[in-house]
């Protein structure tokens, strides 16, 4: 079924769930666990075990004894089993059904905070959409594939690039944008970067959709480019109508402005937010409004209560929180999206006050008692900087909306030793096809 490899030897393996990093995991007959790509919970399989340690081992799937009823045909035609370093490595699941995929996200996140964390809590079952057309961004590689320059993405844990004229999981805008920069960059060669020579400029192509169907591109160059970047960004508005702006990042600075807008317009729970091409925003625009939802059922609003968002981005949460009488101060690191984030209140004719800067610094510079409740949502890293300062100022009530079971697993232990509760976690597939998985989890005073 998989290309061969050097392997140590074979095993037959039964496989019993999905793991945190995309493989399946099962035990051979010896009672040994088995982590491969590529297999699905149930699956009975013959495994070429490629390295080996003394309590599990991996490798990849030979052939395929007894296929599991959650087994599934991929959708992509760059998900390719039975190719492993051909195959896109954006997804790892398309392989499993949906429903599989979701209850081994639950078991995930339980996994992470009963092992990691030392919680005893039942994680709630994970809430999700549709698998595919979810994302509104999309940010693919330029590169060269059999001697032609190509979009696409990286393969698995390795910087081949894999041609992807299609992407399944992107939004029908974004994916036409592709198609678009594919034939720019058919006609025009030499404009793609070539990592082996050095030669060209065009190194990527960030793709962003809002709610409305507006879209932007920003082309990421390995120099300033301006002339040629204009020249792309005309050719562009001739292939996709719904185009608003496009903009270059060259090494070490921000995005600017080539043509159009550099931002789109989204709505979420009826609120409107004007992004910013670099500022962070969720990618999943469908589960996005439920996940907030969730998180102000957890915060408790009271008119008046002092709110601190952490790590605010352009203000998602922090504007929700002010819609429902909170007095909010958000702390963020990126210029842009704090501007974004005062733009936004004010359009919404809410108030908020943000600050720009480390949030772990800026964090010292309040009391205990300056807030009731404090929302956070930090990057894959966690908040590990951040938690002594959060125990201290010691909210009643704190928010975790994470991106990596682990991290929080690992930020929950110290704040479960530092006073708190941890009185419920609900995971949320954000990401379809892949292992990644959100977690909104409330602590609360114990």
């Amino acid at each position: 079924m998989s290309e061969t490899k050097d392997i140590r030897r074979q095993a037959r393996v039964e496989f019993h769930g999905l793991a945190a990093g995309g493989e399946a995991v099962g035990r051979d007959e010896g009672g040994k666990t088995i982590f491969a790509p590529f297999a699905a919970p149930g699956d009975v399989a013959l495994v070429g075990i490629e390295s080996e340690k003394k309590s599990f081992g991996r490798g990849l799937i030979a052939s395929l004894e007894v296929a599991s009823p959650q087994r599934i045909t991929p959708s992509c035609p760059q998900f390719r089993p039975a190719t492993p370093s051909e195959s896109c490595g954006g997804c790892s699941w398309q392989h499993v059904s949906l429903e599989a995929q979701r209850r081994a996200k639950r078991e995930i996140v339980q996994n992470a905070l009963t092992r990691i964390g030392g919680q005893t809590i039942e994680v709630e079952e994970c809430v999700g959409g549709d698998g595919f057309r979810y994302r509104n961004k999309g940010d693919f590689v330029i590169g060269r594939a059999q001697g032609q320059a190509e979009l696409g993405f990286f393969a698995a844990a390795s910087h081949d690039l894999v041609p992807a004229p299609t992407c399944p999981i992107q939004r029908l805008e974004n994916e036409e944008i592709l198609t678009a920069a594919r034939e720019i960059l058919q006609a025009h060669p030499a404009w793609g970067f070539d990592a082996a020579s050095g030669r060209g400029f065009w190194r990527r192509l960030v793709a962003r959709v809002g709610m409305n169907g507006e879209t932007l591109a920003t082309l990421v160059t390995s120099r300033e480019a301006t002339v040629e970047c204009a020249e792309i960004a005309s050719l562009l508005q001739k292939r996709v109508p719904h185009l608003t702006g496009v903009l270059e990042r060259a090494p070490k600075g921000a995005a600017r402005s080539v043509w159009g807008r550099d931002h789109l317009m989204e709505s979420v729970n009826g609120l409107e937010f004007r992004v910013t091409a670099d500022a962070f925003w969720q990618v999943n625009s469908q589960i996005s409004p439920w996940l907030v939802q969730t998180a102000l059922v957890m915060a408790q609003v009271q008119r008046g209560q002092k709110a601190l968002d952490l790590f605010c981005g352009a203000g998602l949460f922090a504007l929700h929180l002010a819609r429902e009488g909170a007095v909010v101060t958000g702390i963020e690191t990126h210029q842009g999206a704090i501007k974004d984030a005062t733009f936004n209140t004010g359009h919404n004719g809410l108030s908020a006050k943000f600050r720009a800067g480390d949030a772990a610094r800026e964090l010292g510079k309040f009391r205990p008692g300056d807030f009731d409740l404090i929302l956070l949502d930090p990057p894959r890293a966690g908040a590990a900087e951040c938690l002594p300062a959060l125990a201290r100022l010691a909210p009643e009530r704190l928010v975790y909306v994470s991106c990596d079971p682990a991290t929080l697993a690992r930020d929950a232990k110290f704040l479960t030793d530092n006073g708190y509760e941890l009185q419920r976690a609900i995971p949320f597939d954000l990401f379809p096809q892949t292992a990644h998985v959100e977690t909104a989890a409330l602590f609360t005073r114990a």
